[in-house]
């Protein structure tokens, strides 16, 4: 925020609804712009931060009842010899390349 009020109620207001920076008027431009770098860089950081927890969140969410699954799946058919890729796939209801792939 940049504002000409000073008072400690004021700063105390500002923070309280969210304001990330309390710059009083008159400013250095140098403040300025190094607040708005730094807020800039740290939203960026936390938007990383946040984007890589939730795309681990969602994979370990994902696969770990498919991996449970298929060990269980092969220990079961653990001496099958005719057991092949296609008997899997269409257990798993995946395609054959699908499965090989992943």
């Amino acid at each position: 925020m940049l504002t000409a009020k000073s008072s400690k109620e004021n700063r105390l207001e500002s923070f309280g609804i969210g304001i990330d920076h309390f710059i009083n008027k008159p400013f250095d431009k140098e403040d300025l712009k190094s607040a708005l770098i730094n807020t800039l860089e740290n939203r960026k950081n936390i938007h990383l931060f946040f984007r890589k927890e939730v795309i681990a969140d969602k994979k370990a969410a994902s696969d770990a009842p498919f991996e449970i699954e298929f060990k269980s799946y092969l220990e079961i058919h653990f001496g099958d010899s005719a057991l092949d890729v296609k008997q899997m796939a269409a257990n798993f209801n995946i395609s054959e390349n699908n499965f090989v792939e992943n």
